[in-house]
């Protein structure tokens, strides 16, 4: 679509909103009056649980109208509300919504072309050869749905019979003859070479472990590279441009293929909290022990089923636009063509360091739920249940104003200049030239003799006063 550009030269634009009532200190992010209560519910829980890093955001109706962050970010300073966090397995829905954009029958289209009659779509040969006939025979609906015949526990008593490869670096590269971590491609082939536990299509859809769920992150492994095949494009590009676009008021900078190493990683990230030291699988990299969530796996590998970072906002917009619960086999439908008929919701968290929830309630509301610590029962899951509870049992007024967005200081200032409600970006200039086709600009009271062409999909607005950007 062509976007009209903002000519700003020697006229002033002015933009005027009704003032808010002043920030909560303990708590980044606008102050949402009707919902003080949900600060309260998220520090007393990060409180009770050691948690030192977290985000809550709520869309009511379509809009957000919550978007706080608590705690801190990994240099100590206050964790803005546009922190960008690992979401784990809630990459999956993500995956979902790019598969079913580029399979138009996921339930007859083969995922894997290993010589059957009418082949498939992923083109790897099985290393050192295919372990299972059985593979010749799953689709793509059965790697949306975990059915695809892989199941860590197929006894159901909750330990792990079988290893999750995904997370079996050195053992694979050992056995290749690689180096470790051995890659995507590589585990993927290794993977084909072992034998499945069931026949694929076998196990819910959706219910709980005993009744035969399986859980399989091996298929999204999978469809993380069908994506990149059918697209001709990284996972990352694909999904900026056709799942979470700018059109849809998701820039580029919230959304990102996350990274092993913290200097690898977007600053924006907060620090993953630690279990302990652990063996580093990269060979060639770092020292022999590291901290959990910084070597003991390979993050950059689990593109397609747990990499994905993401800031709260725009995962939030996914959960405006897309299923992201197995209810139905329907993960990553459009909303639009499949509405909601009941509660759904997913749930993701690494071995060390990350746990999110999200759920999307029939009622209109969104709920997306982040921390930096992983715990037992599930973390986000929990506070995620307790913010639903509250919505259940108290009437909430309609919120007319929005949360997200990039903060900007049109003056100039000084601070940490991450564009979140506490620290904005300190000049219009500076907004400018940090932000991306698709973001809003929320203008702080203040003016700026700033000039030129927005040649970028930009919503500006001022919230809190008058504005004024020109001469």
């Amino acid at each position: 679509m062509k976007t009209k550009l903002l000519q700003i030269a020697a006229t002033a634009l002015v933009v005027a909103a009704i003032p808010t009532a002043p920030a909560v200190p303990a708590v980044s992010g606008r102050p949402v009056p009707e919902l003080t209560d949900l600060d309260d519910m998220m520090s007393n829980y990060m409180d009770a649980n050691g948690i030192t890093a977290g985000v809550l955001g709520l869309v009511q109706d379509g809009r957000i109208v919550y978007l706080r962050g608590f705690g801190e970010d990994y240099n100590g300073d206050d964790l803005p509300e546009n922190a960008l966090f690992r979401i784990a397995s809630l990459t999956k829905p993500v995956t979902a919504a790019a598969i079913r954009k580029l399979v138009a029958d996921p339930s007859n289209t083969n995922a894997f072309n290993l010589g059957q009659p009418g082949g498939g779509i992923l083109n790897l040969a099985a290393w050192p050869s295919l372990g299972d006939n059985r593979w010749q025979n799953v689709s793509v609906f059965h790697l949306i749905n975990h059915q695809g015949g892989q199941n860590v526990d197929p006894d159901g008593d909750g330990t792990n019979d079988v290893p999750d490869w995904t997370y079996q670096e050195a053992n694979i590269a050992g056995q290749m003859g690689v180096d470790s971590p051995p890659g995507r491609v590589s585990t993927m082939r290794f993977i084909l070479g072992q034998p499945l536990q069931q026949n694929p299509g076998n196990g819910t859809i959706f219910g709980t472990w005993a009744t035969g769920r399986t859980y399989s992150n091996a298929g999204y492994l999978a469809l993380g590279l069908i994506v990149e095949q059918l697209s001709g494009q990284s996972y990352i590009n694909y999904i900026r441009r056709s799942v979470l676009t700018p059109a849809m008021w998701v820039p580029s900078t919230e959304i990102h293929s996350g990274r092993t190493f913290r200097e690898w990683q977007n600053a924006r990230e907060p620090r993953y909290h630690s279990d302990g030291d652990f063996a580093n699988v990269y060979d060639n990299y770092g020292p022999d022990e590291v901290e959990a969530p910084y070597g003991s796996w390979d993050h950059d590998a689990r593109t397609g089923q747990g990499s994905f970072v993401t800031s709260a906002a725009a995962y939030l917009t996914l959960a405006d636009h897309y299923r992201v619960g197995y209810s139905g086999g329907n993960m990553g439908e459009s909303l639009d063509d499949f509405p909601l008929v009941n509660q759904t919701g997913h749930t993701g968290s690494m071995p060390s360091g990350s746990n999110s929830a999200v759920t999307q309630r029939t009622d209109g509301y969104r709920i997306f739920v982040a921390f930096n610590r992983t715990g037992s029962p599930n973390f986000a899951g929990a506070m995620q249940g307790l913010v639903d509870d509250y919505l259940d049992n108290n009437i909430i007024p309609e919120i007319h104003r929005t949360s997200d967005g990039f903060w900007t200081e049109p003056s100039g200032g000084a601070g940490t200049d991450v564009g979140g409600f506490h620290q904005p970006f300190h000049s219009f200039a500076s907004a400018m030239a940090k932000t991306t086709s698709g973001s809003k600009i929320r203008l702080k009271p203040g003016s700026t003799g700033w000039t030129g062409t927005i040649k970028k999909r930009t919503r500006l607005d001022a919230p809190l006063g008058i504005a004024r950007i020109g001469l």
